[in-house]
């Protein structure tokens, strides 16, 4: 007939009347098996069954490392997986960016601080771990300039749309200023690359780079086929002049 009681014994003194229950088991170091009995009773008698449950240890260990825990926007992450005994790891890099490479590696454009969480797993156990990433802002850096060319000992304006608390210029042919606004003049036709770095309170610098050409001055030049002759003279004269590009 139907039972009129129910006792359950987990093999640990853990003795319980209901008709259902759920038990968690827990294995230490090695695996351990559990003797699961369950005793019914009506006014018929008792009845005793025996279930075995094996449950083997959680040896899971989540670990990994990181190249930096602070850095400067834009700020290249490189993840190294440390996790032991585990077959596989995930990571949550920053909300809504999530891997399954065991060393990945991300890129974080914004300032802020970002949670790095991993989860490694052997299929049975698992362990969570986590570390916090701080991303400094960098000063923004920009260049403008006068004119978009100029010719040999011309005068340049440019100037430093930036919120660095300190500059740095170099103009190119080793010139240096630590000015929001330099007024330069270039010697020899080149393309120049003006860079400006910028740096903030944290230590955070950025770069900006303009690429400047400068051209020859105009040498007048022209030769004649020759000197004297008798009148009326007839000459061929030919333009020689360098760096022209209209005559009169």
């Amino acid at each position: 007939g139907n039972p009129q009681s129910s006792n359950w014994n987990f093999d640990g003194g853990q003795v319980q009347s209901n008709a259902t229950e759920v038990v968690g088991f827990t294995a230490t170091g090695s695996a351990h098996t559990f003797n699961v009995q369950l005793t019914v009773t009506n006014a018929c008698g008792s009845n005793t069954a025996t279930h075995p449950v094996t449950v083997l240890p959680n040896n899971v260990q989540a670990s990994f490392s990181v190249n930096a825990m602070t850095g400067c926007e834009p700020f290249d992450l490189q993840v190294t997986n440390g996790a032991q005994n585990a077959t596989s790891v995930h990571y949550t890099l920053a909300p809504a960016i999530a891997s399954a490479n065991p060393n990945p590696t991300y890129t974080y454009d914004i300032h802020g601080n970002y949670t790095v969480y991993q989860y490694a797993t052997d299929g049975c156990g698992f362990d969570t771990t986590m570390k916090v990433i701080q991303v400094l802002p960098s000063p923004t850096v920009q260049i403008s300039a006068s004119d978009s060319y100029a010719c040999e000992e011309s005068n340049v304006q440019f100037h430093a749309m930036s919120d660095a608390v300190s500059l740095d210029w170099n103009m190119g042919d080793g010139t240096t200023s630590n000015s929001q606004d330099v007024t330069h003049s270039f010697t020899g036709e080149d393309i120049y690359t003006v860079t400006l770095v910028g740096h903030g309170l944290n230590q955070c610098t950025s770069t900006a780079t303009l690429d400047f050409p400068v051209h020859h001055n105009p040498q007048a030049m022209f030769t004649v086929d020759q000197d004297a002759t008798c009148s009326p003279m007839q000459a061929c004269l030919q333009n020689t002049t360098v760096g022209g590009e209209t005559y009169h």
